[in-house]
């Protein structure tokens, strides 16, 4: 049995001076004065120094170092590597950011209308507050909020001391915040409060920004090329409109990605669309009325990962330009997953790249989006030479188009959906 608690700091700790380890699992950390406030979270993997103490302690004082800094923390003994032992689970460079982490909402701006001459406080205040991000983490939210005021500013060393899996995480969650501020100071003077709702009743929109007279502007962001909207927005913007002829192909179009699952909407749509794709899968199969179902059932006729996949390089990749690799299909077969995405993700590419050709799509897709006076705000994070990129685009004066990006291992994680055309 493995020795923890009292036992594991006899035998590893006691009377040996500083000890070098690293962090067994991500954990929560401590005031080094008060072993009940949690100020954030430690990632595993980091390098640490556990601090001599004369009995065992529960939490003892940890330092890491990150860049020329040294913090001081409290975290659980039980989640320190025992020293000089190696683990077998951490990996290397890990994201330590979850998801949504730092969006306005899970650091409590949600529902908050904030004025410009309070904002930089109340967003400061509020990275004290988080508790699921290390202190360095912290200091580099600080600074990337201080350098946003202006388009000229640089960031300073803490950002090298982000990896690039939490810069991504950053960017995109609180960059939302960071780019508020940065929208208000220098898009227009006159702008005066900002508005973070808890949840937004506008298709597109994150957070508003107002003018002393109650003005608002709707503003979406989106770090670097951003993540394609959900094309359910649209159609909430155009479900009751009445259309005919080539409108109505398109709305419906739009109808089957949002009605359906993302898998069976991949299938669906493409059959209103009358793809390439569709229509050799519907020849190989002898099936005019595909499903993602019927697809499943076909490719289990295959014996082995190869065969299917020489078959349909030979049948359907060459003549769509859109594949799955011969590796993916190989891990698709070996872990008993569903089988359909070698067929339908290709499809999916091959329908988004058919349908971008078609002027009565694009310009219905991009007419609908302009009907929104909504700003769209670009943020990226240069960590080489510590620059902020911000960029706007108005939708009313831009070009849209459909777009897809989900991998044969699981092709409806994100459905067909649109971007702006930078």
């Amino acid at each position: 049995m493995a020795t923890t608690g009292k036992g594991a700091w006899e035998k590893y700790y006691q009377g040996r001076g500083d000890i070098d380890t690293i962090i067994k699992n991500q954990s929560e950390i401590y005031d080094p004065k008060n072993t009940n406030k949690v100020i954030g979270s430690i990632p595993a993997g980091t390098k640490v120094i556990v601090l001599e103490t004369r009995q065992h302690e529960s939490k003892p004082v940890i330092t890491y170092q990150k860049g020329k800094q040294t913090y001081k923390v409290r975290v659980k003994f039980n989640n320190l590597q025992k020293p000089g032992v190696a683990s077998r689970t951490i990996k290397s460079n890990p994201r330590t950011i979850a998801n949504k982490a730092l969006t306005p909402n899970e650091l409590g701006l949600g529902g908050k209308t904030i004025t410009k001459n309070k904002f930089k406080a109340v967003v400061k205040s509020a990275i004290d507050s988080c508790k699921v991000v290390a202190p360095h983490v912290k200091k580099f939210l600080h600074d990337f909020i201080e350098k946003s005021e202006s388009s000229t500013m640089r960031l300073n060393e803490s950002v090298t001391q982000i990896n690039d899996a939490d810069i991504k995480v950053i960017e995109k969650d609180f960059g939302e915040i960071a780019g508020a501020w940065w929208f208000i100071n220098n898009y227009d003077k006159n702008l005066d409060r900002i508005e973070f709702p808890e949840q937004i009743a506008t298709p597109l929109v994150d957070y508003y920004v107002y003018y002393k007279n109650g003005i608002k502007l709707k503003i979406s962001a989106k770090a670097r090329e951003g993540a394609a909207p959900s094309i359910s927005n649209v159609y909430k913007m155009i479900e009751n409109n009445r259309f005919t002829g080539k409108d109505l192909q398109v709305k419906n179009f739009i109808a089957e990605i949002v009605n359906n699952s993302g898998r069976e909407g991949i299938v669906a749509s493409a059959k209103l669309f009358k793809s390439d794709g569709y229509k050799i899968i519907s020849k190989l199969i002898k099936d005019d009325d595909l499903t993602d179902e019927k697809i499943e059932t076909w490719l289990k006729t295959f014996k082995s990962p190869s065969s299917v996949y020489r078959y349909l390089q030979d049948n359907y990749y060459s003549q769509i330009g859109r594949s799955a690799s011969l590796m993916i299909t190989q891990r698709i077969y070996s872990s008993g997953a569903r089988r359909s995405g070698i067929v339908t993700s290709p499809m999916a590419y091959a329908l988004v790249d058919e349908v971008n050709k078609n002027k009565s799509y694009i310009d219905f897709l991009t007419k609908a989006c302009n009907s929104e006076s909504i700003q769209q705000l670009y943020v990226e994070i240069n960590k080489k030479t510590r620059a902020i990129s911000y960029s706007v685009k108005e939708f009313k004066d831009s070009q849209f188009e459909f777009e897809y990006h989900s991998n044969a291992g699981d092709p409806g994680a994100n459905k067909i959906g649109f971007k702006l055309v930078k």
